[in-house]
């Protein structure tokens, strides 16, 4: 596929992880129709060379890339259990609305919370 290339970080001018959060931020924001796909976007290296994007000093890098690692992480653990929550009570309901159907509203009205 003409759209595979690998893009590795020049280790003297950005941080790795800085790199991991710019690459995901450019691959969002790369709007045009060069940019493809459905699971996986596509780009071409033509597109993906010239995109222009800021580089802070590696200092400044390593401390958003940290400040990035930590919030994202702390925010998909509040999905996560948010979802379970949910989860639980779509269970709830589902059992609501099957003892409603099977057993009848007394006991319905009587078991739930």
């Amino acid at each position: 596929n003409q759209h595979i290339f690998k893009a590795l970080p020049n280790e003297s001018l950005v941080k790795y992880d800085f790199f991991y959060w710019l690459i995901k931020e450019a691959m969002h924001n790369m709007a045009n129709e060069n940019l493809h796909g459905i699971m996986m976007q596509h780009v071409t290296l033509g597109l993906f060379g010239n995109y222009a994007v800021p580089l802070p000093d590696l200092d400044e890098q390593q401390k958003i890339a940290d400040f990035l690692n930590k919030t994202c992480s702390e925010i998909d653990d509040i999905i996560k259990k948010t979802q379970s929550t949910i989860d639980e009570y779509k269970k709830l309901k589902k059992a609501i609305i099957t003892n409603g159907i099977t057993i009848g509203m007394s006991a319905t009205m009587t078991s739930t919370p």
